[in-house]
């Protein structure tokens, strides 16, 4: 991948939905991978961050990691996409560029994105050359934030949190991670994630939460202890701050993260 030599994928995957019905999903707790989601039929609308996005058929949708948004279904009368969903080993990769549309005109990213969906099963090699190839076209096309641009990033200290969610942290260790002073650093990282680094750092406690009540039989009070929640009590108040619902209901309706 042009310019990232030492950047790797550490998860990828694909895959084609369909829907029949009007769908509305909030993910009240950032989208756990990059996903690039392309139109076939129907249409949709992303609500992030106070703006609206929406995409139609042959059109592209980005949308970073850690992405607060809510998306919108509609059907005509179905609707159709694939969704491409990935991590890079580089943490600043993951966090580089907006959430935002990309008209394909040419056809290229649609044919790429054809080209991984028809080798994921039984050609993986050629499914992973597929995307690599199109993320070099992305890389021409995507718009990215102003703050990877000015190379003022919070990104070690980003990856720092992601990599000991239940571990605790300072604010003056991460601010010398991003080698800045504590005031300057408090304020890069409200500016650039919309959190406090507490508020982040709960965010990413209850991701993690929600993710093992969906898909383990751990009680509350073992995924407390796993997350770095010093009670049961105090992560089922987190998770109602942040999705409105308690980890029975959670795990009931295995909530979308």
């Amino acid at each position: 991948m042009r310019g990232f030599d030492t950047c790797y994928l550490t998860h990828f995957d694909v895959f084609r939905y369909e829907r029949e019905d009007r769908t509305i999903n909030h993910i009240l707790l950032g989208s756990p991978k990059n996903y690039l989601a392309v139109m076939l039929s129907g249409y949709a609308r992303f609500r992030t961050g106070g703006s609206c996005i929406e995409i139609r058929p042959g059109e592209l949708l980005y949308l970073p990691q850690s992405c607060i948004y809510t998306s919108e279904w509609y059907c005509e009368p179905t609707c159709e996409f694939y969704s491409v969903g990935f991590i890079f080993s580089v943490f600043g990769e993951n966090a580089r560029f907006l959430p935002q549309k990309l008209p394909d005109s040419d056809g290229r990213m649609l044919e790429a994105v054809n080209s991984i969906w028809y080798n994921s099963e039984e050609h993986k090699p050629l499914a992973l050359s597929a995307f690599y190839e199109l993320y070099d076209v992305l890389l021409t096309r995507l718009a990215e934030r102003s703050q990877y641009r000015t190379r003022v990033s919070i990104t070690p200290a980003l990856e720092c949190m992601e990599q000991h969610t239940a571990g605790g942290f300072d604010i003056p260790y991460l601010a010398r991670l991003c080698h800045m002073s504590e005031s300057a650093f408090y304020a890069a990282f409200r500016e650039q994630t919309g959190f406090t680094p507490v508020e982040y750092k709960n965010l990413l406690r209850c991701r993690t939460a929600v993710n093992l009540l969906c898909t383990t039989d751990h009680t509350v009070e073992t995924i407390a202890g796993m997350v770095g929640c010093s009670t049961a009590e105090y992560l089922r108040r987190l998770l109602m701050k942040t999705t409105g619902k308690t980890p029975k209901q959670i795990r009931a309706e295995k909530l979308t993260i």
